[in-house]
């Protein structure tokens, strides 16, 4: 267990995957944006408290979690389709969001990609390999928000996003469901 977090470690991981069959495995691989930031400007008692508040939406959303580094953690789901992993990670933006919108001390932005088994893949690490992949969405210069990195769109925003200069396109239902949105200035 890590003592931070309260989640497994990465020993757990290696140890749990072991048991599992490879052709159930769908891995999540997600990173915490920002940690440096904190660590550099605020000190690493805000970087803490950063992943924690992270540890605690990715356990409310993904059952069998893990924190396998600084700023990195692993869910591992099986035999789910792909339309419920988007789903979990739907859940999991909603979460962060809800957090960023009750406070203002903290930014929480996860990054997140799906990783499904595919005949050719010899290992857990083939799985997690194409999670880290699909990774297609950033939140760049700490704009609270998720961007689509191949179409430059925003689709995911809150009332404290920022829009960065370098976006293209504003999705249809990025700021869809958020209270206390008044307008949108670009």
């Amino acid at each position: 267990t890590d003592n931070l977090t309260k989640l497994q470690n990465r020993h757990a991981l290696r140890k749990n995957v072991e048991k599992m069959q490879l052709k159930d495995i769908c891995g999540v691989s997600m990173d915490l944006n920002n940690l440096k930031y904190y660590n550099d400007n605020l000190g690493h008692a805000y970087g803490d408290k950063l992943i924690q508040e992270a540890a605690r939406v990715i356990r409310e959303t993904y059952k069998d979690a893990y924190r396998t580094g600084g700023d990195e953690f692993v869910a591992i789901m099986q035999k789910v389709t792909r339309e419920q992993a988007e789903s979990c990670r739907d859940q999991l933006i909603r979460s962060w969001k809800q957090f960023n919108e009750s406070q203002d001390e903290l930014v929480l932005e996860i990054a997140c990609g799906n990783g499904f088994y595919c005949v050719r893949d010899e290992s857990y690490e083939d799985i997690m390999k194409r999670a880290d992949d699909n990774m297609y969405y950033d939140s760049r210069n700490n704009c609270n928000a998720i961007i689509e990195t191949a179409s430059n769109t925003l689709i995911v925003g809150c009332k404290n996003s920022i829009i960065p200069f370098s976006l293209t396109k504003i999705g249809d239902y990025a700021f869809y469901g958020c209270s206390g949105l008044k307008s949108i200035t670009i």
